[in-house]
């Protein structure tokens, strides 16, 4: 499980939307893991064309011999993806982080694959993470973790 705070990406992103995929990704690879050999290739993974220096001036990713280095943890955790393919997709900017938006509407203990259509504005659901379906908003890419999980147990 993948615990994140969405004003606390904002804020370290400087509420760049590049800068919040970043961090969000980083995330996925654990405190003081190495994210990518290097920037070039991090950019080409996660469909980006550059990551906000106030991630580097607030030392949330580190710039090592090793590549670049996750320094970034949530102070207050309040909400979590599972499926972490997605942020690799070639999928927008925008739509990545329209979904991490939509996944910050579902708090930690909540352990639904979806959230109430009203906890986001119409003008979002069209979105390929999303799947808008009787008043509800499923995560596309939760459902297909948890049907490949159940999949690999047969």
């Amino acid at each position: 499980m993948n615990q994140f705070n969405w004003y606390e990406l904002k804020s370290g992103s400087g509420n760049v939307p590049e800068g919040i995929i970043t961090l969000t990704y980083a995330l996925t690879k654990g405190y003081n893991s190495v994210i990518s050999s290097s920037e070039s290739l991090l950019l080409y993974r996660l469909n980006i064309d550059h990551i906000p220096q106030i991630v580097y001036r607030k030392s949330y990713i580190v710039k090592s011999p090793f590549g670049l280095l996750n320094k970034y943890i949530p102070k207050e955790p309040q909400c979590y993806f599972l499926d972490t393919e997605w942020l690799n997709t070639k999928e927008s900017v925008y739509n990545k982080m329209v979904y991490i938006y939509a996944l910050s509407q579902r708090s930690i203990n909540n352990k639904n694959l979806f959230i109430p259509d009203i906890y986001l504005d119409d003008k979002y659901w069209d979105n390929p993470y999303l799947e808008h379906k009787d008043n509800k908003l499923w995560f596309i890419p939760e459902l297909t973790h948890i049907k490949n999980k159940i999949t690999k147990r047969r």
